[in-house]
């Protein structure tokens, strides 16, 4: 008795489409004493009687699509003997015995972000991720709508900058500036940078007057958390 397995990618079932097919013996036993089909008989009590023999398969080399797969037992073929223990001729065949699905996909990430930048797929492409109907993932959820899911780079909502010209203004008329020796102490380029603070609030806007960057490290005597404003120069993260 021989079965002939195959595996098909999503939404591809036709003959002729297989990813990959193979036939072994159907008591064949190629898994031994695996720790898998241990767990599968001790979870199915009725499996020593159903299940005819054990086999393990490396996945295809050619899978390049994300989503539900199928293996599928696409055939048995088995021959009868006569009296005399001999083969009839012509093997009796029965198709389509069962099938199962199965899921290769990998790990990604999506996320939207908080500074009204649209994010766009870096390392991965979703295009090839499907659903177990076979549609992509992408068309099924709201990816579509956050996401721009063919290019490599992020692009800046057009309003960014008047949203932080806005938002830099509103604070600005209230910050009043710090006098304090030990802040103004901590920067390298002291004289040239205003410090200003809002009342009530921990949000610093230090402001260029000549100097071209400050670092973050310079904020090490800070010891609550802040917001901080930098404007007319670079922050350099250490």
């Amino acid at each position: 008795m021989q079965c002939t397995f195959s595996f098909y990618a999503p939404n591809e079932l036709n003959p002729g489409s297989e990813l990959d097919t193979f036939t072994t013996p159907c008591f064949g036993n190629s898994w031994g004493n695996n720790v898998y089909f241990d767990y599968f008989n001790s979870t199915f009590a009725d499996s020593l009687s159903q299940a005819m023999g054990r086999y393990y398969r490396q996945l295809p080399a050619n899978i390049n699509r994300f989503g539900e797969h199928k293996v599928v037992l696409e055939k048995v073929e088995y021959k009868y003997c006569d009296n005399n223990q001999n083969f009839i001729p012509n093997p009796q065949r029965v198709d389509r015995v069962c099938e199962v699905n199965f899921a290769v996909t990998r790990p990604y990430l999506v996320q939207k972000s908080a500074f009204s930048n649209t994010p766009q797929t870096t390392t991965i492409n979703l295009s090839n991720f499907y659903a177990m109907n076979g549609s992509p993932i992408s068309s099924l959820t709201d990816l579509s709508s956050i996401m721009v899911l063919n290019e490599s780079q992020y692009t800046i909502n057009p309003n960014t900058n008047l949203l932080m010209h806005n938002f830099v203004s509103k604070y600005k008329q209230l910050a009043v500036v710090v006098n304090d020796p030990a802040i103004n102490a901590l920067f390298s380029n002291a004289g040239q940078i205003k410090v200003s603070k809002v009342p009530g609030q921990q949000i610093y806007i230090f402001e260029s007057q000549g100097a071209t960057r400050i670092t973050l490290k310079e904020m090490a005597a800070f010891t609550k958390p802040f917001t901080m404003i930098v404007d007319g120069m670079d922050l350099v993260v250490e």
